[in-house]
């Protein structure tokens, strides 16, 4: 396994889109879960409130039972609404924002689109574009992500906030992309494997 990477590329509307659209899946994926689960919640509660007792009986059992089955087809329904009709909408937004994201940073920063990430053996990695240098340390990434187009690492900065830095598959030169994933899963303390955002 390589101990050291770098990686450079140039800013584009399809990377900047790539990388809107793994952040959208992400949120996406993560609002539809909870809004089944405090729904769902809710819903029970109107339902039973005040039964408490009646839960025991055998028709209280065979309601949960019930409840639980469908409450479980939701969340399967929502599970392929996100991979298909939410997945298109993802695109097409990410798609109006990468172009309108890659028009106002080349505008800002007068056309250098460079960005140079270097992954070192110790315990930082170093982010530059546009003439600032950002470290990060490998021990405060939560998460590790996976698209069809680009790997993501979620990086915990402090009181709370955090950094979603993306890596472009197409753009990781002479490492390859199971190399690129080995060298993170070795680096991290809180995460083993990256999760496939689809």
């Amino acid at each position: 396994m390589k101990n050291e990477f770098e990686i450079e590329y140039n800013e584009t509307e399809t990377i900047l889109a790539d990388m809107q659209n793994l952040y959208l899946k992400k949120q996406s994926a993560y609002t539809y879960k909870m809004i089944l689960l405090i729904f769902g919640t809710f819903i029970f509660f109107v339902f039973k409130w005040g039964q408490w007792a009646e839960l025991l009986t055998p028709s209280g059992i065979a309601f949960m039972m019930k409840f639980g089955v469908v409450w479980a087809l939701c969340f399967v329904a929502g599970h392929h609404l996100n991979k298909t009709m939410f997945a298109k909408l993802n695109r097409q937004v990410a798609k109006e924002r990468g172009k309108r994201y890659y028009e106002k940073r080349k505008e800002a920063f007068k056309g250098d689109m460079k960005v140079i990430v270097k992954g070192t053996a110790g315990e930082k990695f170093s982010v530059t574009s546009h003439g600032e240098t950002i470290e990060y340390s490998y021990n405060r990434i939560t998460k590790l992500f996976e698209s069809a187009e680009i790997f993501a690492v979620l990086i915990n900065i402090e009181h709370g906030n955090t950094q979603l830095v993306c890596f472009p598959k197409s753009q990781l030169g002479d490492m390859t992309e199971e190399e690129f994933k080995a060298f993170f899963i070795e680096k991290c303390i809180y995460v083993n494997k990256f999760k496939q955002v689809y």
